[in-house]
């Protein structure tokens, strides 16, 4: 029965590997725009000068906002010109970022990281992004890779468990017999 408890704590800690789950996931259509939500609330006065947003996909620059503007030199090639934020917004503590253009390049994690000045904490958000084709639900290699390999992992992990179940309960039943005793012929008489 023990391992009958170690299979299922097994197969719930593999379902529970899947991707995303401690950031939002967000699907875009391919050569279209989405809007990546970041909301944060502000523990002091607001200020345009004073506020830093900072978005970032992976290890690129997406659109980094400080000193009271918008920092282009700061931008990774392969986002100029298909970013935007929405400074009006600022106030309420929405630093939503604007993509347009949605390439499969595009895919994965972003992070929304805001902070109003040197004395608060950073606000910090992770958003997964999915992308799709523009007719059709076809999903983009790495979305769909992701999920199939961790159930396959968890199938395989269940089989293996399932083997080695079988095999210790065959053992248990057989020690300290004969081989006279194993036979199906020993067992009736």
């Amino acid at each position: 029965m023990l391992y009958l408890t170690h299979v299922v704590w097994i197969l719930l800690s593999t379902v529970l590997l899947i991707p995303g789950c401690n950031s939002e996931l967000i699907t875009g259509i391919l050569q279209e725009e989405v809007l990546l939500p970041c909301v944060v609330t502000y523990e002091e006065d607001f200020s345009y000068d004073d506020l830093v947003v900072l978005w970032n996909h992976e290890e690129f620059n997406v659109h980094h906002f400080f000193e009271g503007k918008f920092q282009a030199d700061h931008q990774a090639k392969q986002f100029q010109g298909r970013t935007q934020l929405f400074p009006k917004e600022f106030l309420k503590g929405n630093l939503s970022l604007l993509l347009k253009d949605l390439r499969l390049s595009d895919a994965g994690s972003y992070t929304c990281n805001g902070h109003l000045t040197k004395l608060t904490r950073y606000s910090f958000r992770e958003i997964e992004l999915v992308i799709q084709a523009r007719y059709g639900n076809e999903c983009n290699e790495s979305s769909a890779l992701i999920p199939s390999l961790t159930i396959a992992f968890g199938c395989l992990v269940i089989f293996i468990l399932i083997v080695l179940f079988r095999r210790k309960k065959r053992s248990r039943g057989t020690e300290g017999m004969t081989p006279k005793d194993q036979s199906p012929k020993g067992k009736k008489e």
